[in-house]
C-alpha cells in the first residue's frame, strides 16, 4: 500500500513531520527537477522519519548486480532492495542528513552505527 501526504515531502523526516507515523512505503520528491519515487520510512527507530536505503532480510534479491543496476535501484520495497545511487544522492544533497545503519543476525543479536554527517 502506498500513502500519500497532501503535498509531496523530500523525504521520510518530512512525511514525519507531516503527522503521517506509521512505517510504510511512501512518495517522497527528493530534489525540484526529479519525478516523485517510492521509498520505505521506518517511523519507529529513534524518533522515526528514516528513509531507508538499502534492506537485505532472507538472500531472496541478488545484489552481486552491474554499476547501472546499483545507479537505478533494484528489488522490491516490501522485501529486499537498493534503493539507487542517484536516488540517494537527490534526496542527500539537499541537505544535511545522518545514516543508521541496523545490523541483525541469524540469533537475533542487533546492532546498529550511527554517522551523524552523510
Amino acid at each position: 500500500e502506498t500513502k500519500h501526504g497532501r503535498n509531496c515531502p523530500i523525504d521520510c523526516a518530512s512525511v514525519y513531520y507531516n503527522g503521517l507515523r506509521r512505517s510504510g512505503i511512501y512518495s517522497i520528491l527528493p530534489s525540484v527537477r526529479s519525478v516523485p519515487i517510492e521509498v520505505l520510512c521506518e517511523m519507529d527507530t529513534e524518533g522515526g522519519g528514516w528513509t531507508v536505503i538499502q534492506r537485505r532480510q532472507d538472500g531472496s534479491v541478488d545484489f552481486n548486480r552491474t554499476w547501472n543496476e546499483y545507479k537505478e535501484g533494484f528489488g522490491d520495497l516490501n522485501g529486499e532492495f537498493w534503493l539507487g545511487n542517484d536516488n540517494i544522492h537527490r534526496m542527500t544533497s539537499q541537505g544535511d542528513y545522518s545514516l543508521r545503519i541496523d545490523l541483525e543476525d541469524w540469533n537475533n543479536k542487533h546492532k546498529h552505527a550511527f554517522y551523524q554527517v552523510f
